[in-house]
C-alpha cells in the first residue's frame, strides 16, 4: 500500500465527513505530495461556543505544515492558500 500524501485527521469533535472537516480541507490544500500526517484533535471548548474553532484548526495546520516541511511560505501565501 503507497502511504505517500496520506492524511488522516480523527476530530471526534464535529460530526461531519473527514473530508468535509477545514483541518483536512488545509492538509490537502498545503500537504506536499511525498509527506503522510495524522492529527488527532482534542478540544476542550464546546461545540458551538463560536470561538472560531474549526478556522483556527485550519490556520494552524497551514503554520504547522509550513514549518515542518520548511515550504518557506510568507504569511500573505498562506493567507492566499486560506482563502481557495
Amino acid at each position: 500500500k503507497d502511504n505517500k500524501n496520506q492524511i488522516i485527521v480523527n476530530n471526534p469533535s464535529i460530526d461531519c465527513p473527514a473530508d468535509e472537516d477545514l483541518i483536512y480541507m488545509a492538509c490537502k490544500k498545503i500537504l506536499p505530495k511525498n509527506f503522510s500526517i495524522k492529527i488527532d484533535v482534542k478540544k476542550n471548548i464546546p461545540d458551538g461556543a463560536g470561538l472560531g474553532g474549526g478556522s483556527s484548526n485550519a490556520a494552524t495546520i497551514l503554520i504547522a505544515i509550513n514549518d515542518l516541511c520548511s515550504l518557506n511560505l510568507s504569511k500573505k501565501e498562506l493567507a492566499n492558500i486560506a482563502l481557495i
